[in-house]
């Protein structure tokens, strides 16, 4: 029984201590660490495997530790298995797309009375100088300001952002919210058409494209 209870403690000990590590920095700065690891980790299941077999021990107990190992290696070999994907994307492509996530997830905040909204802004501003180029932060901010009414502040995030963000989804919803300052809350219609036509050339397939070529009519119309 030792032959078997002996590898099985083994296997418990080094992946519940991966697993305990897994948020440590060296995981996701050094990937050919984080790729011996996973390399490892499969080829001790793999001599584990065989030397259970080979054990000669009852098939419940020999069921009941390969379970057990399992149940404590699954957890950091698919960790370290998502990290190697995310190291494999391109870097723009996990920037938009975490940005396009944390945004979702954070909008949340934002609802609640007028003095809450306003506390949480006066708070949020003061992250500014340690956080310039925060994405999240800054969306946060330019919904924030909107809804309070602040809609200088409001454009001078979204002009950051438009600076900041890589061509994708949460970019076209920056472009929306300048255009949408500019024509609908401060009544610059006519500032708001090199915004507008810029956000349809760079998406013309985008949930904004009605809401700009209704701005864009009605500026022409108007001229």
């Amino acid at each position: 029984m030792s032959a078997l209870l002996i590898p099985t403690a083994i296997q418990i000990v080094v992946g519940g201590t991966l697993y305990y590590f897994r948020k440590s920095s060296i995981w996701g700065q050094m990937r050919q660490v984080r790729f011996a690891a996973l390399t490892a980790v499969f080829v001790s299941l793999v001599v584990y495997i065989a030397l259970v077999v080979g054990a000669g021990t009852s098939v419940g107990l020999t069921a009941a530790c390969l379970v057990l190992v399992f149940a404590v290696q699954f957890p950091i070999i698919s960790h370290l298995i998502l990290q190697e994907i995310s190291a494999i994307l391109p870097a723009e492509v996990e920037r938009e797309a975490e940005v396009a996530w944390n945004w979702r997830v954070r909008r949340r905040l934002l609802f609640g009375s007028e003095t809450r909204r306003r506390r949480l802004w006066l708070r949020k501003r003061k992250l500014l100088p340690q956080r310039s180029i925060d994405p999240v932060l800054r969306l946060e901010l330019l919904e924030l300001c909107v809804g309070l009414g602040e809609y200088g502040e409001a454009l001078y995030h979204a002009h950051a952002l438009d600076e900041l963000l890589p061509t994708g989804e949460t970019h076209a919803f920056a472009l929306h919210r300048m255009a949408h300052i500019l024509a609908e809350r401060q009544q610059r219609l006519a500032a708001a058409q090199p915004t507008l036509h810029r956000l349809i050339r760079l998406y013309p397939v985008s949930a904004h494209r009605d809401e700009a070529d209704r701005l864009i009519r009605l500026f022409e119309e108007a001229h």
